[in-house]
């Protein structure tokens, strides 16, 4: 009875020694992956970080779904196990939500998430003046023909008309009384 519960202890330690050895660190089966900024727009700069744990040497990001190479090498970071990438988006990448993948050598593989904003539309530049400005009591104006001219016209003769007649009156007037 001692020897079977002997073997049923040992070959348990085998069994769990072999399995932690097999599965490496417990976050390496989900690795941390960063994407910054997360929502981009075409033409710009996007970094991607990957923790791959202990024992990893290299990372690659597979880019084809960005519409970049298909597999971009991923440079270390300040510390062990971990990479990153900085990539310029396509000018010409739809709007939309990515999810390149990105492998350790070391067998460790995830998912990046990246949404692609529409990029801004161009703004139409503001018309520079030209010329004097047209500003006053309408002395400068360039304007001539215009639909007051014939009112302006017959005020102007009215006036006229008006004038002479009391200039007869006053030398009417100016003689009888002499």
């Amino acid at each position: 009875m001692r020897f079977i519960r002997s073997a049923a202890v040992t070959l348990t330690l085998a069994g769990a020694a072999a399995l932690a050895v097999s599965t490496g660190p417990a976050f390496a089966a989900n690795p941390v992956i960063d994407v910054t900024p997360s929502t981009a727009t075409p033409g710009t700069s996007v970094n991607f970080a990957i923790t791959c744990g202990t024992g990893s040497t290299s990372a690659t990001l597979f880019g084809t779904t960005l519409g970049l190479p298909e597999q971009i090498p991923m440079d270390p970071a300040t510390h062990a196990g971990e990479f990153v990438v900085t990539v310029d988006l396509p000018a010409d990448i739809g709007p939309g939500d990515y999810s390149p993948s990105i492998d350790c050598d070391n067998g460790v593989s995830g998912t990046a998430n990246l949404t692609v904003n529409p990029a801004p539309s161009p703004t139409t530049p503001t018309p520079v003046p030209t010329g004097a400005p047209l500003t006053g009591d309408g002395t400068t104006s360039s304007t001539t023909g215009g639909p007051f001219t014939p009112a302006g016209i017959a005020l102007l003769a009215a006036g006229a008309l008006a004038a002479g007649a009391v200039a007869i009156r006053r030398r009417r007037r100016a003689r009888s009384r002499s």
